[in-house]
């Protein structure tokens, strides 16, 4: 699975999300997002974790990272972006980049619709 931080365009450059479709293909990359609350949001500060006890963030540039900006902190990528991103910067066509969020995890968690259902 392609997740999501590594999908931002920051984590892994354009020629390493090429290779790994060429590789792979659409049927064995899935895009997964687990964003943290500052996803969709303005940038500026935000919390990882729990309100009360999580740590401090900042969004810049679409990236969550530490106050300090010694490291990244947590994912703000989107679903549309995870799509927008395949398609982007690597190459992959629409309807690729859509089974790789939809179909591709479908059948990893095994509730995909049988082949031919309709």
């Amino acid at each position: 699975m392609l997740h999501e931080q590594r999908l931002d365009g920051v984590h892994l450059p354009a020629p390493l999300l090429k290779l790994i479709y060429k590789v792979k293909g659409a049927g064995r990359v899935a895009l997964v997002t687990d964003a943290m609350r500052a996803a969709g949001m303005p940038a500026g500060e935000s919390i990882l974790g729990g309100r009360k006890s999580g740590l401090p963030v900042i969004v810049e540039d679409g990236v969550a990272k530490l106050m300090d900006r010694s490291s990244f902190a947590g994912s703000v990528a989107t679903t549309d972006m995870l799509v927008r991103n395949m398609i982007n910067l690597a190459g992959v066509s629409l309807p690729e980049a859509i089974t790789m969020m939809c179909q591709t995890r479908a059948e990893i968690m095994a509730v995909a619709e049988p082949e031919g259902f309709n």
